[in-house]
């Protein structure tokens, strides 16, 4: 996958020189199906802080890259409006919201650095993000398919280790070990 992550940085060189690492993002980030999952991209105030020449791209297995934002915050054509980009201060961070299967895939991101040409394309990258779908886990749903607080709770309660010492407080903090906050009961 870095080949084709090479081959766009030497076609984005219009200058011939090679493109520099120095941007910083996390190994890997994952979330449940329909959460929100961030990717944080971290440079100085020579580059991210200094531009909002910022990118960001998305590489399926077995495919090149293709470019899911640009000058920070503006989507390439056709790229749902789930994938949004923001900055604060020297970091950039790429938001998925509502995170579906198609979303499993590697994340770069891209910035100008101060004394660079815009003509010449990015000249910092980011190492790959990989980003994982987390399974549900079994008490999120019952077998209706059900899945509303109360539901799951009451799932939750039943499914809970049987365990005398156990007392509320303790069952609750089960039911949200193992359920997306967002099922979580009132």
């Amino acid at each position: 996958m870095v080949w084709a992550l090479l081959l766009i940085t030497v076609l984005t060189q219009g200058s011939g020189s090679w493109a520099q690492s120095g941007l910083t993002q996390p190994s890997s980030v994952s979330g449940n199906l329909g959460q929100t999952v961030t990717i944080s991209c971290a440079g100085t105030s020579s580059d991210v802080g200094a531009y909002n020449g910022v990118g960001w791209y998305q590489q399926l297995p077995g495919s090149a890259p293709k470019t899911l934002i640009y000058n920070l915050n503006k989507r390439s054509s056709g790229i749902p409006a789930r994938f949004s980009g923001s900055k604060s201060g020297n970091t950039a961070t790429l938001t998925i919201s509502g995170l579906q299967a198609e979303d499993e895939a590697d994340y770069y991101c891209s910035s100008y650095k101060s004394g660079g040409s815009v003509h010449s394309g990015p000249s910092l990258w980011g190492s790959e993000t990989k980003t994982h779908l987390r399974s549900q886990a079994p008490c999120c749903s019952d077998s209706a398919g059900s899945s509303s607080a109360s539901d799951v709770e009451a799932s939750a309660a039943e499914k809970a280790p049987e365990d005398p010492s156990r007392d509320e407080e303790k069952r609750k903090g089960w039911f949200h070990g193992c359920c997306p906050s967002s099922l979580s009961p009132i």
